[in-house]
């Protein structure tokens, strides 16, 4: 009966795959829901959203850290990171 085996493999493949589908999707919703939230938290405050964005980010991808830059003319500004020991670069531009 090596049929029965192939299907009972084939299906014991499909179900890992789709319980880590399902695992990333309720990852990203969770980190939805707390953009969301920072949002609502924060209303004005974008830094802090971007902070917590980061963060949520750098979660997601399991970095060690990250940041967001925006051009300002032609200069490139930190607005956010969770970098240790670089809270000094939040504001410069280069």
């Amino acid at each position: 009966m090596p049929e029965a085996s192939d299907e009972l493999e084939a299906l014991s493949e499909r179900e890992q795959a789709l319980t880590a589908e399902l695992a990333e999707a309720q990852r990203l919703q969770t980190a939805t829901r707390e953009v969301l939230r920072l949002i609502s938290a924060n209303p004005g405050d974008l830094r802090a959203v971007f902070q917590g964005i980061v963060q949520l980010a750098a979660e997601l991808c399991d970095a060690d850290g990250g940041s967001a830059q925006r051009f300002v003319g032609d200069e490139l500004e930190f607005i956010a990171h969770n970098l240790p020991g670089a809270q000094q670069m939040v504001g410069t531009r280069v």
